[in-house]
């Protein structure tokens, strides 16, 4: 690896082979969920984006959201806080000056929340979630107070981030009233043997401590950014003519796949009633499509090709209710069916609970059963529709 002092002196190309080999080396395991915080960071170069993204990273304790937002943290659009209240987004309080308040701190930044779940779960949800809904639609933000009227008569250009263990059922809930302004990113769990987790233990002693990796990444991280900012000044447009027209009708279908994935199902008296309520997908479409503008912009091209769409399914799987993400892929692993004693071996769940999550996929319109109820036995057996059957083709994505 170069020396870090003559980082900033690379072509664009340079820094860029050198930014994805040196998280290749580090952290192998988490490279395509830095390329896609990164892009997000410098989405701000890509003049054709003007609505803004947000993206919160789940997992487990010790699963790498905390290093991922440490890699990025040091970036000149950062905009980090440990903490978050409703009133510190807008108060109407008289000695706080509009500079101080978050509203006015956003334009040109990413906002980023270490940890999301004490300000999703508590009290304020339902007021926090509700105004970030309004700034994410890319919309003005005015409060009548008895102060008078407060906020901004403009749009803010801004992205969030965030990292939350588990989107709770009441959560999901909340996010599906807000609608489809919210994109999540999974980081699985390592899966290792106990030798392996010996070896990979045993060898953290003759290797870079990790506090000497996470300081590496962040300067090559902020290098890469740098000279972003320096051969594209004035930034770029994109080149849509150019963009790989059935991977973005692909990426179309992805956004209506969340929408009716994330949809509520009302009930009464704990049976579905009425049909499910589902968004209109223009959002979460024109966000899947910015995340993969931006990915395309930090791997040197100005349009989208076959390689984003990978990107898009990874988002579009996880942005949705994990219970029917299981199920569906389940589906596409079984060539497009699967019975819910398979489905009960493969995940270790009640047939009970099997029979619900097929009955919601049904309701949902993404699946139909292959057999017939009867009085003494429900039907047992379901498949992607003919409209999502193309997801489990053998080229798919997902697959690997």
């Amino acid at each position: 690896m170069l020396p870090l002092y003559l980082v900033s002196k690379q072509t664009f190309k340079q820094s860029m082979d050198l930014f994805h080999r040196t998280i290749a080396k580090y952290f192998p395991d988490r490279t395509l969920e830095l390329d896609i915080l990164v892009a997000i960071c410098a989405s701000f170069f890509i003049r054709d984006i003007s609505q803004p993204m947000a993206l919160f990273l789940l997992g487990n304790p010790s699963s790498g959201k905390s290093t991922l937002l440490e890699i990025i943290k040091e970036l000149p659009v950062i905009l980090w806080r440990d903490n978050l209240t409703s009133a510190a987004l807008l108060s109407a309080a008289p000695n706080i000056e509009p500079e101080d308040q978050l509203l006015h701190q956003l334009e040109g930044k990413v906002l980023t929340i270490p940890e999301l779940a004490p300000h999703a779960n508590n009290a304020q949800a339902k007021q926090i979630m509700p105004d970030f809904t309004r700034l994410l639609d890319g919309n003005a933000f005015v409060r009548h107070t008895g102060n008078g009227v407060i906020g901004t008569t403009e749009a803010q250009r801004f992205n969030m981030l965030g990292a939350m263990v588990r989107v709770s059922p009441k959560l999901w809930e909340l996010f599906g009233n807000m609608g489809p302004r919210l994109v999540f990113l999974r980081l699985p769990d390592r899966k290792q043997s106990l030798d392996q987790t010996v070896t990979r233990l045993t060898k953290l002693s003759s290797k870079r401590s990790y506090t000497e990796k996470l300081e590496v990444a962040r300067k090559i991280v902020l290098a890469f950014y740098e000279n972003i900012a320096k051969y594209y000044p004035d930034g770029v447009t994109w080149n849509k003519e150019e963009d790989d027209k059935e991977t973005v009708q692909k990426i179309a279908k992805l956004a209506v796949l969340v929408t009716k994935m994330r949809a509520i199902i009302p009930k009464e008296n704990r049976q579905y009633v009425g049909n499910p309520q589902v968004e209109d997908p223009t959002r979460i479409y024109m966000t899947l499509l910015g995340i993969c503008k931006c990915v395309a912009f930090i791997r040197g091209r100005t349009h989208i090709s076959a390689e984003e769409l990978a990107i898009a399914y990874r988002i579009a799987i996880d942005s949705v209710p994990e219970g029917r993400s299981g199920v569906l892929l389940a589906l596409i692993d079984n060539d497009g069916t699967i019975s819910t004693k398979e489905y009960a071996k493969i995940t270790g769940a009640s047939r009970g609970t099997v029979y619900t999550r097929f009955d919601e996929m049904v309701r949902l319109g993404i699946c139909e059963y292959t057999t017939q109820a009867s009085k003494t036995k429900p039907a047992d057996a379901i498949q992607l529709t003919e409209n999502w059957m193309w997801m489990s083709e053998e080229d798919s994505p997902l697959d690997g």
